[in-house]
């Protein structure tokens, strides 16, 4: 089946994406982050150092709404899937909403694993230059 859509994902997948976000991302039981991160991204920690880590490869977003994120899928193939996760603050939180690209790649026991988060962001172009 040709995936095109973001819920067309399985649900372990999907899973794996929102339990990276609400934990890694949020900077909340971030121990429960360990089993769907890539070898490559929690490269040089242990799942102590993961859980106690003060600095995470991964950019947080603390005070996120996980009841709000939006996903769109960029692409999927058998190697590798690219979503864009929208996300905003909780009410009260002064965050702005931010968009990221998160990368997932096949793990063991064919299981999705996420291997890339960065935020999207372009910088602006001058007018008149």
């Amino acid at each position: 089946m040709l995936i095109k859509t973001y819920a067309q994902l399985d649900p372990q997948t999907r899973s794996a994406v929102k339990t990276f976000i609400g934990t890694a991302v949020a900077r909340q039981h971030v121990d429960q982050s360990w089993d769907v991160v890539a070898p490559t991204l929690k490269a040089g920690y242990t799942p102590t150092q993961w859980k106690q880590a003060e600095e995470l490869p991964v950019v947080p977003y603390p005070g996120v709404d996980t009841k709000h994120v939006q996903y769109y899928l960029d692409y999927a193939s058998t190697k590798e899937i690219l979503v864009e996760v929208g996300l905003a603050g909780k009410p009260g939180v002064s965050t702005r909403p931010v968009t990221f690209q998160l990368g997932l790649v096949p793990g063991a026991h064919g299981r999705w694993l996420v291997d890339y988060w960065m935020p999207r962001w372009t910088p602006p172009v001058q007018q008149g230059q």
